[in-house]
């Protein structure tokens, strides 16, 4: 399971409301949870958004542990 899958059930969200919230397309929500997209190249504003509406930090996302370690020194 996808950590965006995982935060949106913790949150009880299904992907329509996620979208809504974040003002994200739902396929490309549906993308990144299926690993038809990766997350570690996705548009950073996505990327925001999602974490804004998921509460949670953009590096709490990405899956790749150097760019996660880079952004986390940015403090993004």
């Amino acid at each position: 399971m996808t950590k965006i899958r995982e935060l949106r059930k913790a949150k009880g969200l299904t992907i329509k409301q996620l979208a809504k919230i974040a003002h994200v397309n739902v396929s490309t929500i549906q993308a990144y949870e299926t690993n038809i997209r990766d997350i570690n190249i996705a548009n950073i504003g996505n990327l925001a958004k999602l974490a804004i509406a998921l509460g949670c930090n953009i590096t709490d996302l990405i899956t790749n542990y150097k760019l996660k370690e880079i952004l986390k020194r940015a403090s993004l």
